[in-house]
């Protein structure tokens, strides 16, 4: 995913304004000749994109960088890097090296300064960077200059490892569970690298398989790049744990992106493959399941500390009444796989009482985890829940069920909108965080 621009997450802590705001460019750009710009990719320390810029673009940059309003800031740890700029003059002498990292509102590191400055007045047009550098890419690799080659390739993330896997279905979206996999890439030097990834089966993963609470209708399968190749099929939860239902599965047609969902809660296993690209390639499986529960978890008012989690029950057929505790978990999203934010938290103590889960309404809680994880970093995260089906003592089904979230900003990098009604459901949740338009809609 070359469009996304990423970010190295760290946290952010501006504390104290020094200078009036209004300030100018502390350096002098007019004899500014070329930009070298480095553009980070997702969770990476090495650009993905090296170029040069010239003409008219070169005038264009100087031009952003002189009209910002800046203020200078007083922080403590660093943040999000984004790119990178070194300005040069026409004998190719440094004037000054500008480092763009953001985070709720963008701010600059401008050569030795000792405090970063914030952009006060919005100048940074991050969205004509992400196009210059896609059209750069596009063009295909610059010449080498003085012996270096600026557009040395760096791969985006995913080409590394299998991509991921969302299920969207009736304005709800869930992460797939990454299964076994079997990855091959190409690395800058010719040679390859191959990951063979081993996971147990979908039937025995159920504390860690995402639910979509959905029994019938058509799903959207939503890769981070489109395979070649997808088969689904599935199991009754009946079978939750039941090794021996393995070659009892249910074939589900895929047709294009879309499954139709089979009646009542199961079950599912994708499988897909990639063959068509020389960089990358192979196979791999994920899996979900599908809640009868009609339950369904959306995170509202969300800040670093804490968010208000509402909890919707509309139809679905639950055996019982549906309940939860006040226990709940945080994950992480990084490299198309969910990881815990913490791992050491078996032995939190959780109060036992049972929250009423009333059919067809609505109800909320106020979470805050500042004292089990503290204050949050930018990033995409998700808060667990379990919901039970409870009908007697000792007789209850128990389903997982997730809210996705963002703390602070994650930002949209020139991805271009599809036309109206073509994608699936969620774009507007997605282009948040990721760039969809060369995969989510390649078939256009």
């Amino acid at each position: 995913m070359k469009k996304l621009i990423a970010i190295l997450v760290l946290s952010l802590s501006l504390i104290l304004c020094l200078t009036a705001c209004g300030s100018k460019m502390p350096y002098d750009l007019s004899e500014t000749a070329s930009v070298e710009l480095h553009a980070y990719n997702n969770d990476s320390t090495e650009p993905f994109a090296k170029i040069v810029v010239d003409g008219e673009d070169v005038a264009t940059i100087v031009e952003m960088f002189n009209s910002l309003k800046l203020k200078e800031m007083k922080y403590t740890e660093p943040s999000i890097r984004g790119y990178e700029f070194w300005f040069r003059d026409e004998n190719g002498s440094e004037i000054v090296k500008i480092e763009l990292p953001y985070g709720p509102s963008p701010w600059l590191v401008v050569g030795g300064t000792e405090y970063p400055y914030q952009d006060v007045n919005g100048g940074v047009d991050v969205d004509y960077l992400a196009q210059l550098v896609d059209m750069t890419i596009s063009a295909g690799p610059m010449q080498p200059e003085d012996g270096v080659d600026h557009n040395a390739p760096v791969e985006p993330l995913f080409y590394k490892s299998a991509p991921g896997l969302s299920i969207q279905h009736d304005g709800q979206s869930v992460r797939a569970l990454p299964g076994t996999s079997s990855w091959q890439y190409m690395n800058p030097d010719g040679t390859s690298t191959g990951i063979e990834a081993d996971s147990m089966h979908p039937l025995d993963a159920k504390e860690y398989m995402p639910v979509l609470p959905a029994v019938e209708g058509e799903a959207w399968l939503v890769f981070d790049t489109a395979p070649d190749e997808i088969t689904v099929k599935a199991w009754p939860v009946s079978k939750w744990g039941d090794l021996s239902a393995v070659d009892e599965a249910i074939v589900v047609p895929v047709s294009g992106d879309k499954i139709t969902l089979l009646e009542g809660g199961h079950i599912y296993e994708v499988f897909a493959k990639w063959t068509r690209f020389e960089e990358f390639g192979g196979a791999a499986y994920y899996s979900f399941y599908t809640s009868p529960l009609g339950v369904t978890l959306t995170a509202e008012d969300v800040t670093p500390n804490g968010l208000t989690l509402v909890c919707t029950q509309s139809g679905g057929a639950p055996t019982g009444e549906l309940q939860t505790g006040s226990r709940f978990w945080l994950e992480v999203y990084s490299e198309s796989n969910w990881f815990p934010v913490k791992d050491d938290m078996e032995d939190v103590f959780w109060t036992m009482e049972a929250w009423s889960i009333p059919r067809n309404k609505r109800v909320e809680w106020r979470v805050s985890w500042e004292t089990l994880y503290g204050s949050l970093p930018t990033g995409h995260y998700r808060i667990g829940k379990e919901i039970t089906d409870f009908r007697a003592g000792g007789d209850y089904d128990k389903y997982n069920s997730y809210a996705e979230f963002t703390v602070g900003y994650l930002f949209n990098t020139g991805c271009a909108q599809p036309p109206a009604g073509s994608c699936p459901p969620l774009w507007g949740f997605y282009e948040h965080y990721l760039c969809h338009i060369d995969f989510l809609c390649y078939r256009l």
